[in-house]
């Protein structure tokens, strides 16, 4: 009967070491995929605020670009309306010359009038 206890002992032993192992490497496998999970939900976070970030950067840069074409086109305007400020200046000297010489010879007439 001993021995009989002893080959029923040694195959439960050994089916109890079996059992143990698979729920130790059942439990690792269990908190390695949980890890798992965590890390690709962090990386899926990650990638989402990389891509947002990565939009935000692509709308500044084409906010920059139209603020830089904008301010071309208000040069371009500038220019020419320093360039028309500048005819008009010049025309207005011109102006205030003629009007002198006309005054001018307006008095000289009015002297010469008065002098006969």
């Amino acid at each position: 009967a001993s021995a009989r206890c002893s080959d029923r002992k040694g195959p439960l032993t050994e089916a109890t070491r079996w059992r143990t192992a698979f729920e130790t490497a059942s439990s690792l496998w269990d908190r390695l995929c949980k890890e798992a999970e965590h890390k690709q939900a962090a990386l899926d976070a990650a990638t989402e605020v990389g891509t947002a970030v990565q939009k935000s950067v692509d709308r500044q840069r084409a906010a920059v670009k139209d603020a830089e074409e904008a301010l071309a086109v208000q040069r371009r305007v500038l220019s020419k309306v320093e360039v028309e400020a500048a005819r008009a200046a010049q025309r207005g000297r011109e102006a205030a010359e003629q009007t002198r010489v006309a005054r001018g010879e307006a008095q000289v007439a009015d002297d010469e009038e008065r002098n006969t």
